[in-house]
């Protein structure tokens, strides 16, 4: 019985539109279907299109194309698949991880941004990372992000994590909201106020990472 990643593999470009986001692979796959579509009724329906040794021709090119493509997707698949996660022997993300508690937030960006270049279908990279951006203030990259991770067929495990995430970005920009809006009517001695905070957020992200 086939698995079904393997099945993705029998309609050309799905494969790759599917596990990598590949817009290359997406045309592909839809330029198929059309050209099916065409080729099925010149030959069912209106036969009359075409001369019959055109239809024919063209079904030799649909199917060699389809023989084509789905070889390669085969010999493709390992490699799609390996994007879902780390790759063996890559100790970026325990670096990463090591920088995050430390709360050094560029160099945790920084080994991400690697991590994901080369496995964009990494859900706890994603994860991490979104993290980083909430510490570091930049809590509508960090929705995104977490948006984004959402729509990948990896991140059905960290439904939880991606919730709670959620909730506590959403209580840092509703927090920074009213920050902002008493800090208006405050006097200006009271701005250094809130370098406690930022101790305060930074002392719980070892807590929040476990």
């Amino acid at each position: 019985m086939l698995a079904p990643d393997r099945i993705s593999c029998f309609w050309p470009g799905l494969a790759q539109a599917w596990w990598r986001g590949s817009l290359t692979g997406l045309v592909a796959a839809i330029s198929f279907g059309w050209g099916l579509c065409v080729l099925m009724l010149a030959t069912f329906v209106w036969p009359n299109w075409f001369w019959s040794w055109l239809t024919t021709l063209c079904w030799v090119a649909m199917l060699v194309f389809w023989l084509i493509e789905c070889v390669r997707s085969h010999w493709q698949l390992g490699k799609l698949n390996a994007d879902a996660g780390p790759v063996a022997g890559d100790d970026r993300f325990a670096r990463a991880q090591a920088e995050y508690l430390r709360g050094n937030w560029f160099e945790a960006e920084s080994l991400l941004h690697a991590v994901l270049s080369d496995t964009p279908r990494d859900a706890e990279a994603h994860l991490l990372l979104a993290g980083v951006l909430r510490h570091s203030g930049r809590l509508a990259a960090a929705l995104r992000r977490l948006d984004q991770m959402e729509l990948l067929d990896t991140a059905a495990r960290w439904s939880f994590e991606i919730r709670r995430e959620r909730h506590l970005l959403l209580k840092r920009q509703s927090a920074t909201a009213e920050s902002t809006a008493s800090a208006a009517d405050a006097q200006p001695a009271e701005g250094p106020a809130m370098d406690g905070e930022d101790s305060v957020v930074v002392g719980q992200m070892s807590v929040e990472a476990a």
